[in-house]
């Protein structure tokens, strides 16, 4: 007897599901773009060095070189995201955003550099 094509015997064809999309690469180059935003913005702050207490003892804080270290461990792990499945995927790409967040108001509250005025004479 001669099988048909349609014969519900047959093992089916195993397809691969197409991944969710769920605006991941909008929200990748969304981060991308936030973290050369504030890496931009890094460049233009004064860097100062200040003495800062923590539980009872002195410590010396450089703001600047906390955000940068801050920064490339955002720009991390938006690297190790790009590569997870959910739902780990999906806590990190919030994490992310989270911690964006935060450093764009870290950078908000910290004092822009003045301007110096010259004068042409």
């Amino acid at each position: 007897m001669m099988k048909h094509a349609l014969d519900y015997d047959a093992p089916a064809a195993v397809m691969p599901v197409p991944k969710r999309d769920c605006g991941y690469d909008r929200s990748e180059r969304e981060f991308e773009s936030r973290l050369e935003d504030l890496n931009g913005r890094l460049q233009g702050l004064r860097n100062e060095i200040s003495l800062v207490w923590v539980n009872g003892e002195p410590h010396v804080l450089d703001v600047v070189l906390d955000l940068k270290i801050k920064i490339e461990a955002v720009r991390w792990m938006l690297r190790v995201c790009k590569h997870l499945e959910e739902p780990a995927r999906e806590r990190v790409f919030l994490t992310v955003g989270e911690s964006l967040n935060k450093l764009e108001k870290a950078f908000e509250s910290h004092p822009r550099p003045k301007r110096k005025s010259t004068f042409w004479f």
